[in-house]
């Protein structure tokens, strides 16, 4: 199962973190590579936001993305409302294999 944690503070997203795998047999690596690709966009997005700060950590546990400057700014809301829509859709098509979770 991916798990993908989203923290919010004051209606912004502050962070989005992906850990595990997903389980649907043939189609698990496919899942996995959907999810990762929208996680490393987002990173990539944000890191390249003059005013906005980023933490990203990727090891063997997940990946984590932490705005830690600017979360509440426009253009970084709608970097990571666009990527929290990829990761919606692939979570309704493989509910079993993907979960998000919100504060």
């Amino acid at each position: 199962m991916i798990n993908i944690n989203v923290l919010r503070e004051n209606d912004a997203i502050r962070s989005v973190v992906a850990t595990g795998h997903a389980n649907n047999g043939k189609r698990a690596e496919q899942i996995c590579s959907g999810v990762s690709a929208l996680m490393y966009t987002l990173a990539i997005s944000l890191s390249d936001m003059k005013r906005v700060g980023v933490s990203v950590v990727d090891n063997d546990e997940g990946l984590s993305v932490e705005i830690i400057r600017g979360h509440s700014k426009n253009d970084a809301q709608v970097a990571v409302n666009t990527v929290m829509c990829g990761l919606k859709s692939i979570s309704d098509l493989y509910p079993h294999s993907v979960r998000i979770r919100s504060n």
